[in-house]
């Protein structure tokens, strides 16, 4: 689940100093797509409603499908949230809000626990490390929190705006920057866990960003709230759309965004011709390769068959 900023001019003023909307997207890991959307007025918390949001993304899920495994921002740190989580079953990582009862736990651990975080493809961290400890939250249950700490005294360009954003979902001190996440992915080690978390920026944030930039959605040029609602989610539809499309496809076009799927396959220079009572239309050889095969493929997927 993240947020995704539009933005309008008959909009509400949302934190980040223009008007627009910051609507709810919640997204498929596996196939990419929207499984839902709730546009809200950007003056909206972005904390509200969102355990009745999951819910929402469960129910508009096909027959058949379930969520077995959550990922949410710290927008979703919330005690309704992880109890429902915990109690049905479902494995999640949520990034947490930096507060008194956080550093808490995060002071208990100690000195020798920490160790250098490994990345996904076998790196070793050299300003980065991890540890876990428990903590509970409201009325829920124990669960396990994964504590990130990153040296900023070595070098490391730190990203103030970065920083700024996340102001309440982190805390300095001294030379670290302590971030956490709060998971019941027990069989996971602390650096699979972070691995996992941070394929929100592959799954959903940079989905988000070609919903506003490859479908028209950076811009609502109306002004009726219920009118832009219905927009976004023709974009989203849009973009699902694509995603099948992509499958359908020669396995090179699998990560093909829109405009380069545009500009090879459907929307190619093309000429014309009446000869003998009939139309011709004439593309270039390379073009019809192209086009060719794309349809071959389709006509060729099970599901059409």
């Amino acid at each position: 689940m993240v947020r995704a900023f539009l933005q309008s001019g008959a909009a509400k003023w949302i934190y980040k100093k223009h008007t627009g909307y910051t609507p709810m997207v919640g997204h498929i890991a596996e196939t990419e797509q929207v499984v839902s959307v709730d546009f809200r007025d950007g003056n909206e918390p972005p904390n509200k409603d969102n355990y009745e949001f999951i819910r929402q993304c469960e129910e508009e899920l096909p027959h058949g499908v379930s969520v077995i495994k959550v990922r949410i921002d710290a927008a979703g740190y919330q005690a309704s949230i992880i109890k429902y989580l915990m109690e049905t079953g479902k494995r999640f990582a949520i990034r947490a809000k930096m507060d008194t009862t956080l550093k808490e736990s995060i002071s208990s651990i100690k000195a020798d626990q920490w160790e250098a975080l490994v990345y996904a493809d076998g790196t070793v961290s050299e300003t980065e490390q991890v540890a876990r400890t428990v903590h509970v939250m409201g009325n829920t249950d124990a669960f396990t929190l994964v504590v990130q700490r990153k040296c900023i005294d070595k070098g490391d360009n730190v990203n103030l705006e970065t920083l700024i954003e996340a102001e309440d979902n982190s805390a300095t001190q001294g030379e670290h920057i302590y971030r956490a996440i709060a998971t019941n992915f027990d069989e996971k080690t602390d650096h699979e866990i972070v691995q996992w978390y941070n394929l929100r920026g592959k799954t959903s944030e940079n989905k988000i960003k070609q919903l506003r930039s490859d479908f028209a959605g950076v811009h609502l040029s109306c002004g009726d709230f219920a009118a832009n609602a219905v927009w976004l989610k023709l974009n989203a539809l849009a973009y699902n759309l694509l995603c099948q499309m992509r499958v359908m496809l020669p396995s090179r076009w699998i990560t093909a965004r829109a405009p380069r799927i545009r500009f090879h396959i459907y929307a190619v220079g093309a000429k014309v011709v009446r000869h003998a009572r009939q139309l011709t239309v004439k593309i270039s050889e390379a073009h019809w390769r192209v086009i060719d095969e794309a349809l071959r493929s389709i006509r060729a997927y099970p599901l059409l068959t």
